[in-house]
């Protein structure tokens, strides 16, 4: 996610979006015949983050700060069904789609390194925790590996939800280093 951060007095609004857009093809000549073209999986997803720290106690070249955080993100997948055969039952494509919403509550402090005479350069380190809840839904023909419950050529569905409580570090202690830890500069 790309983002701004601005400081209010003592509050920091922090706005972050995404986007991640992916499409394509590929084409196929057995024995230097004729190229059959197909077309890729194509997968379009998004996501927004807002956050409201206050600081906590504020010196020359550090702050330290706690507040609330909320993050949105969808992604949608399209997977083309195979071109049917002459005479066969053309498939449906396969469709897979999820939201994730977290809702969590991070400290942290920032240093600015106006002492080595880079005012607008800082260094955020900060730990969280939140609840996260997640969604999917798949849907498209079943052929050759049937779904449970779906007789093989039939139409699928699935969906599944998952919520969970964690920290923001998560199970990879080095994760503090690459997700928890940023340089800000500001504009």
């Amino acid at each position: 996610m790309v983002g701004v951060r601005r400081w209010f007095s003592r509050v920091r609004l922090d706005l972050a979006i995404g986007l991640g857009l992916t499409s394509g093809s590929s084409s196929t000549s057995l024995n230097g015949g004729e190229a059959v073209s197909t077309d890729d999986a194509s997968l379009l997803a998004f996501g927004g983050r807002i956050a409201l720290p206050v600081a906590l106690w504020v010196d020359r070249h550090y702050t330290v700060f706690a507040g609330p955080e909320i993050v949105y993100a969808h992604a949608g997948e399209t997977i083309p069904a195979p071109k049917p055969t002459a005479g066969a039952t053309p498939l449906a494509d396969t469709t897979h789609e999820g939201d994730r919403f977290t809702l969590g509550v991070r400290a942290g402090a920032e240093i600015q390194f106006g002492f080595i005479g880079l005012p607008r350069l800082a260094l955020d380190a900060s730990l969280g925790i939140a609840v996260d809840y997640a969604s999917t839904k798949s849907a498209g023909s079943s052929v050759t590996t049937p779904t449970p419950g779906v007789p093989s050529g039939g139409v699928f569905v699935r969906k599944q939800s998952r919520t969970s409580v964690a920290s923001s570090t998560s199970h990879q202690p080095w994760n503090i280093f690459i997700t928890n830890v940023a340089a800000v500069y500001y504009f």
